[in-house]
């Protein structure tokens, strides 16, 4: 296994962090605490923000390859593997304004893909938690799923703050990843 690759993958989740985050605040007229981090996909900044996507959803699923390829516990691997395909298929399919009154069959593909990545990742986070429960990693995985399900269904009810609680979950979920590659892969 190539450990300069990995470490290499290692850096999508943060990369894709720090480029939603600064995008986010140079875009006109989007509003970081409102607006999701799909919405950056239809401003004046929409290239980079697909880049950003393709990009680092192809690091993302790389590093979940790695680990599917080093670790006996498969589930965490393959839902990053995955997670990574979603952010990547996020690009094509584009988000539909937050303050649409009317859903896109492309909006409802990209909300449903979201869902079902973070679904996934919930669900690995239990997984590897429980499955490792004795370790400061099993706690770690088990307290990051906790906060994406509460953090979850708060961000898909359309309300005010909705940006905020979406970038407290995706964070969550890219630290997460993170830290459970770094433990994995030791």
């Amino acid at each position: 296994m190539n450990q300069d690759l990995f470490f290499i993958a290692l850096f999508g989740p943060t990369l894709f962090m720090v480029i939603a985050f600064i995008l986010g605040a140079v875009t006109p007229n989007y509003r970081p605490l409102h607006n999701t981090i799909s919405e950056l996909a239809l401003g004046k900044f929409s290239v980079l923000h697909a880049l950003n996507y393709i990009v680092n959803g192809l690091l993302i699923m790389l590093l979940g390859i790695f680990l599917l390829l080093e670790q006996p516990s498969k589930y965490g691997a393959v839902a990053i593997a995955v997670l990574g395909i979603v952010i990547v298929l996020s690009a094509i399919y584009k988000t539909d304004p937050i303050d649409s009154k009317h859903s896109t069959t492309q909006g409802k593909i990209h909300n449903g893909l979201f869902f079902m990545g973070m679904l996934g990742i919930i669900v690995a986070q239990f997984v590897t938690g429980f499955g490792n429960m004795s370790t400061a990693a099993g706690a770690f995985s088990v307290t990051c799923a906790l906060l994406t399900l509460v953090l979850l269904p708060v961000t898909v009810t359309r309300q005010t703050y909705m940006g905020l609680f979406q970038r407290g979950l995706v964070l969550v979920v890219m630290v997460w990843i993170t830290g459970f590659a770094l433990y994995a892969w030791n």
